[in-house]
């Protein structure tokens, strides 16, 4: 409490106007197709004696944003924005250590700027304004860095520990943010004043406690199988790898559009409620980083240097997805660029009243333009439970299955198992995909998993029979 009470007034006004931007973004849009999902498994958990029922993922990631939906709807109501709310709370509240980042890392101007930035990021404040992961892993991520910075100021045993329940909490907003463990190693190691630390316990403390933190979740996934999101992440790196530009698309996927082609993200992007960086912002932050090159020898800019190059360059080279999306896959890098950015229009600005004014005026501009995205609703999508939903996809993957479409159809099975649990319909729609593709081994598994669901299920049964004839 007496770290909000030192924040300066203009930080104060930029949290009001970034809050006020995201509530009207939150009020305005329709649930996407993620936060149907999503709303439908928060309506199954139940905490009455004798009929406690809990979530474990999110259909695709781990369970965070679940329990955050479900809390935000018991305390603001079960409405869109009521369920909202929270997801917005966080994405607001991310302002708060990026500023302190800024602060510690370039001055207490180059951090408003920063914070001021974020606060009328397009993507930032689109995506905060709905239960996605992104608004929670990025909050998360970025105290991560903050406490590693306070951490290395003094070395105590409590600051460490403090930074492995952190880094368990990103992991458990988004998987993605394991990346940030990486991060710190890899700064550590091209840090000479810092590097003793790799002999130290305190720092294998915090590694042990991340470990405790996330290891629930982790040992239950791994023994779900085809229903665990670990196995769509292992499905997405087992494909060929290749370069993209996925990456760039985060900062520059609107001109992307517009010079290649209106396709390139997504063919919902116009109907969508979620926004990449407007472009020419993009290019700021771009720049940005490249200008903190040449303070990379001063360890804190350094370490945001090393996060924003490791999770850029990651999802360039990743397998999974298209050359040009899904463009938030590399969003972590945004918290070290916007502090960059920062950086960048404080040091424009010092004795610069033309230039101040510039800044301001851009600054202005971006809020003012992403009124407008706030207020589209984007395409609407009905709530569902999960039964409908697996019912819905059970059809689909039938139909995907019918035409040929095998991948189509794989998908689809798999999402009827993420969101539903274990189903003997989705393993013998799997098997059947195995059986077209030639993997009779995988079938064979497949079908027994059904029979093992349902013990009744002839057309299984008989699939199987024919197999180890």
């Amino acid at each position: 409490m007496r770290t909000l009470g030192r924040l300066p007034l203009v930080l104060w006004l930029i949290l009001v106007a970034a809050l006020a931007l995201r509530l009207l973004g939150a009020w305005c849009a329709n649930l996407t197709f993620d936060e149907r999902a999503r709303v439908a498994l928060a309506e199954t958990i139940d905490l009455r004696p004798g009929h406690v029922n809990l979530v474990s993922r999110t259909v695709a990631h781990p369970p965070m944003s679940i329990y955050v939906m479900k809390l935000s709807g018991a305390v603001f109501g079960t409405s869109d924005l009521g369920l909202r709310t929270l997801h917005v709370l966080f994405g607001t509240l991310t302002l708060v250590p990026v500023f302190f980042l800024g602060k510690r890392v370039f001055g207490e101007r180059a951090g408003l700027g920063a914070a001021a930035l974020l606060a009328v990021d397009q993507f930032h404040a689109g995506w905060s304004r709905v239960v996605l992961t992104e608004p929670l892993m990025l909050f998360f991520a970025s105290l991560v860095l903050l406490q590693f910075l306070w951490a290395l100021e003094r070395e105590t045993t409590g600051r460490f520990v403090v930074l492995g329940v952190l880094l368990g909490l990103a992991y458990l907003a988004k998987e993605v943010a394991v990346l940030m463990v990486p991060v710190l190693w890899i700064y550590l190691l091209l840090t000479p004043p810092h590097r003793h630390l790799l002999r130290r316990p305190p720092w294998y403390l915090a590694q042990g406690v991340f470990l405790a933190v996330i290891a629930p979740d982790v040992i239950w996934n791994l023994t779900q199988g085809m229903e665990s999101y670990l196995y769509r992440d292992l499905a997405f790196a087992s494909e060929p790898w290749r370069i993209s530009v996925k990456s760039f698309s985060l900062y520059l996927g609107e001109l992307f559009r517009l010079v290649i082609g209106s396709h390139v993200l997504d063919i919902e992007y116009d109907q969508g409620n979620l926004f990449a960086c407007y472009w020419p912002a993009g290019l700021l932050y771009l720049g940005s980083v490249l200008a903190a090159v040449a303070r990379g020898a001063e360890p804190a800019v350094r370490l945001l240097l090393v996060t924003f190059l490791l999770v850029f360059v990651a999802f360039l080279i990743l397998p999974g997805g298209e050359f040009y999306d899904p463009f938030w896959w590399a969003s972590m890098s945004l918290i070290p660029a916007v502090i960059c950015a920062g950086w960048v229009l404080d040091w424009a600005c010092r004795g610069s009243k033309p230039a101040t004014v510039i800044a301001v005026l851009l600054v202005v501009y971006l809020g003012v333009r992403y009124v407008g995205v706030a207020r589209r609703p984007g395409e609407r999508q009905r709530r569902a439970t999960v039964q409908q939903f697996v019912d819905d996809f059970l059809r689909r993957a039938e139909a995907a299955l019918d035409r040929g479409h095998l991948r189509e159809a794989e998908s689809r099975y798999i999402f009827v198992l993420n969101i539903g649990g274990s189903d003997a319909r989705a393993y013998y729609g799997l098997a059947l995909v195995a059986l077209r593709r030639g993997q009779n081994d995988k079938a064979e598994s497949m079908l027994l998993k059904c029979l093992q669901v349902d013990p009744g299920h002839e057309p299984a049964r008989k699939q199987l029979e024919q197999l180890r004839e």
